[in-house]
């Protein structure tokens, strides 16, 4: 098949599909990481199918200090950012009420599973589409990934989350490493829950 129809196909199948079926309530709000954690899986057996190598998905330890020292700095100022918003009474709250392990989830499965997703894989398939300029892999990836949080019916949400995957993405893009964005994600993740914007 063509590897543009491929990426065509996976777009709408893996990245807009499931996120319609559960905005929509065809599958309810509450399984919305059950969702994730499939999405993430079968993304997994079509990686082993298709024949990623790790390079390919970001998965590299050749430059790690470099793509960890990137991803300090994004953390550090998106931190100070949240916590001033939240001092400050700017934040916004994203209107969800859940239990502790929801949390624990978010930093330690949903970040991670989002990044593989939205940069190593998303990334690796436009790449092999014949798509190679950084700004349209950002755009590309940035604009799914706020896709993505329109299951929460909360539009300050949805920009949030453009803004956000338009940083990681051009650190991606950079650093074509996915453990610095995943930390990154995991960590101002986990800066949200405690400035009390999740």
């Amino acid at each position: 098949m063509n590897p543009r129809c491929d990426a065509l196909l996976v777009i709408v199948f893996g990245f807009v599909a499931p996120v319609v079926v559960v905005a929509t309530g065809v599958i309810p709000f509450a399984f919305r990481f059950l969702v994730l954690v499939v999405m993430t899986g079968l993304v997994l057996v079509l990686v082993k199918v298709r024949g990623f190598r790790a390079a390919e998905l970001g998965l590299r330890r050749d430059n790690l200090v470099p793509s960890f020292t990137v991803n300090a700095v994004a953390t550090a100022v998106g931190i100070a950012i949240l916590f001033i918003a939240a001092a400050a009474g700017r934040a916004h709250r994203m209107p969800v009420d859940e239990p502790w392990i929801f949390y624990v989830f978010y930093v330690i499965v949903s970040s991670t599973s989002q990044e593989f997703l939205y940069r190593g894989f998303l990334f690796g398939e436009l790449r092999r589409a014949g798509i190679t300029s950084g700004w349209m892999l950002t755009g590309v990836s940035a604009v799914l990934f706020a896709f993505l949080h329109v299951i929460y019916h909360d539009w300050p949400t949805v920009v949030m989350a453009l803004g956000f995957g338009v940083v990681l993405g051009a650190i991606y893009t950079r650093t074509n490493n996915l453990w610095g964005v995943c930390l990154t994600h995991s960590v101002l993740g986990a800066a949200s829950i405690a400035a009390g914007l999740v």
